[in-house]
């Protein structure tokens, strides 16, 4: 599987990394929502996006809206993994 981690955090991108590739994946890593966007191929969508919640100045949202945005159809179907950290200040809310 190919596998987009977009994580600003080198210790988190290392970790993450390693156990992707222990599950066969083929991982693409980007550190900023810059890189992100620059390796952005509409062609050649991957099967999984990890994207970081805060990546510096920008929200992970964010950059999954700018992504999409410019990868065409191929890209608005792909599941993603928001990752946040313990001092992420955010409202999680559920539907039952």
């Amino acid at each position: 599987k190919k596998v987009w981690l977009i994580e600003n955090h080198i210790g988190a991108e290392q970790l993450l990394r390693h156990q992707l590739e222990h599950m066969q994946a083929e991982v693409m890593s980007f550190g900023t929502e810059a890189e992100a966007l620059a390796g952005l191929q509409p062609e050649s969508p991957p099967e999984l996006l990890v994207i970081d919640y805060h990546l510096g100045q920008t929200e992970g949202r964010s950059l999954l809206s700018k992504i999409r945005a410019q990868g065409a159809t191929r890209w608005t179907n792909i599941p993603v993994v928001m990752l946040q950290d313990a001092t992420d200040d955010l409202s999680i809310t559920s539907e039952d």
